[in-house]
């Protein structure tokens, strides 16, 4: 008798643990972290800043950690800068609580400026990472276009 017992017990435990009903979980949630993904991409995003009297393309990337918006501004890594034009004006700025930062002006290839179009932190507040060193932009600046996108724009 015990070792029918064993055997049912056995079985039981075969079915609740790897039966089909676990494979069935699995493969559900398996399903769902992929839709969890493909959503999570719609909704973060896509950005593309633009400069709109030259049409110079400025930044470009996904929204998230490569491109931070924040109270309005675009924070934007290295990676996703489609220039190397941003140039420091030296004019410094504090944030209370971003704390010491410097202008950038836009240096265009016939000499002129845009001054004061950009700033970067150069002692920002450790708390913030996603500002670290990241070039700033303006998101509602008369000069700059920006244009948000669902998903990852094709061609990508």
């Amino acid at each position: 008798m015990a070792a029918v017992s064993l055997i049912a017990y056995g079985a039981l435990l075969k079915a609740i643990v790897g039966g089909p009903a676990r494979r069935r979980k699995e493969a559900a949630t398996e399903e769902l972290k992929g839709k969890a993904s493909s959503c999570e991409l719609i909704m973060r995003g896509y950005v593309r800043i633009t400069h709109r009297p030259t049409r110079l393309l400025l930044a470009e990337g996904p929204l998230g950690w490569g491109v931070t918006p924040f109270e309005g501004n675009y924070y934007i890594s290295k990676k996703y800068l489609c220039t190397n034009r941003f140039r420091a004006n030296f004019i410094p700025g504090i944030c209370p609580y971003k704390f010491l930062y410097v202008w950038l002006d836009l240096l265009f290839e016939n000499g002129h400026r845009e001054r004061n179009l950009a700033w970067l932190y150069w002692l920002p507040n450790p708390v913030l990472p996603f500002i670290w060193f990241r070039v700033a932009l303006p998101g509602s600046h008369p000069s700059l276009l920006v244009e948000r996108f669902a998903g990852v724009p094709e061609g990508r």
